[in-house]
């Protein structure tokens, strides 16, 4: 079985009434290693990611507490995202969202997946059909098909926002 590493980040989950407790239970009862980037937030979300650290262990979850400001950086979702990632180990690492989630039937098949991406040398990463939830997990959004998402990849990827240099050849087709 090939290990998955899920990376994410999360914060002021309290202050937002946010199922903090259902994703950190659906990612690690999926993936083999969780790593979720957080901030100082305005709540006790740090708190509450590291009291499920503590009792998962930090091999099975990694809580990565960043300085990133998400207030004054406008890169913050790409920057947070890439912080975690940073501290994956396992060769395949699944990118989310912290109110997605993972259908725990399904493992075998993002196993098998996961070791044709391996065997494959001229690949680095699956776009996966996803389903948008709407308010909780009892409802998706009907008016939204379902779509894909770069979710796998294999490690050795970096990720974020795209800078162009102050030069940039490109322009702007609006």
């Amino acid at each position: 079985m090939t290990k998955l590493s899920i990376y994410f980040y999360l914060f002021n989950a309290t202050l937002r009434d946010f199922d903090l407790d259902g994703t950190i239970a659906n990612f690690t009862a999926f993936a083999d290693e969780v790593v979720v980037s957080t901030v100082a937030s305005q709540d006790d979300t740090l708190e509450r990611l590291e009291a499920h650290q503590e009792r998962l262990g930090s091999n099975r979850l990694k809580v990565v507490l960043t300085n990133i400001d998400p207030l004054t950086n406008n890169r913050f979702d790409g920057d947070l995202k890439t912080a975690a990632l940073e501290h994956c180990t396992h060769p395949i690492r699944v990118i989310a969202d912290a109110d997605e989630r993972f259908i725990l039937a399904q493992r075998a098949r993002w196993d098998a997946a996961a070791v044709r991406l391996l065997m494959n040398s001229q690949q680095d990463g699956w776009t996966i059909p996803v389903v948008d939830l709407w308010g909780s997990v009892d409802y998706i959004r009907l008016n939204e098909p379902i779509g894909v998402k770069f979710r796998m990849h294999k490690g050795g990827l970096r990720r974020g926002v795209w800078k162009p240099p102050s030069k940039s050849p490109l322009g702007c087709l609006l």
